[in-house]
């Protein structure tokens, strides 16, 4: 029956990034050559108490929404939060994953490159906030991923949305999708019945 369910009517699972299944510290830490992969755990760290151990998979990245140069390799270091991968492998088993950030596009896909580079994880939508503004004040509205309207239509008021709505282009069902995320201000647009708090995960831990 689960076999079945997960084909016939899968569960979908929305992911937040940025303190949910991994954090960004920008500046990169001081006395660190950029650059440096530690999928497996080695490389040398920042002796900082606030800064992740080594033994946590990182990378490092450029976040345009800091500043930059045409010389500069990298400006931000990710850490995942020890387990997540696992956490998401599994999740990808018993339904469908989507990412759900308010992050902007370009960090985004920095992430997804490096998280999951095969596309075998993260099956479904990737929404974020370059292609729709208003998560970052409106929360995270499901609707919208269901075809609802709002991302990809016409903006017809100046900030990012349209007053049309549109027919579903996904089928996705509100009693079958999910929402993990650490800020419970974006459940709102559900009223807080889709959403599981998730502890923020950060450089203080």
């Amino acid at each position: 029956w689960t076999s079945y369910k997960a084909n016939t009517d899968p569960l979908h699972i929305f992911w937040d990034l940025d303190h949910t299944i991994l954090c960004s510290v920008t500046p990169l830490p001081s006395n660190n050559t950029a650059n440096i992969h530690n999928g497996d755990g080695g490389g040398e760290e920042s002796s900082s108490s606030l800064l992740k151990p080594p033994t946590i998979h990182h990378f490092d990245q450029i976040d345009d929404d800091f500043p930059y140069t045409p010389l500069t390799v990298a400006n931000t270091r990710t850490y995942f939060r020890p387990g997540a991968k696992v956490a998401l492998w599994l999740c990808s088993k018993l339904g469908i994953c989507h990412v759900y950030t308010a992050a902007q596009e370009s960090y985004t896909m920095n992430i997804l490159n490096e998280l999951d580079p095969n596309k075998e994880v993260f099956r479904g939508v990737v929404l974020h906030r370059t292609e729709y503004p208003r998560i970052v004040r409106d929360g995270k509205d499901l609707t919208v991923v269901m075809g609802g309207g709002g991302a990809n239509n016409d903006d017809d008021n100046g900030d990012g949305a349209s007053n049309e709505k549109k027919e579903p282009t996904n089928d996705i069902r509100l009693e079958r999708a999910i929402l993990f995320d650490d800020k419970v201000s974006n459940f709102k647009p559900q009223k807080y019945e889709n959403g599981v708090s998730v502890l923020p995960f950060s450089e203080e831990r």
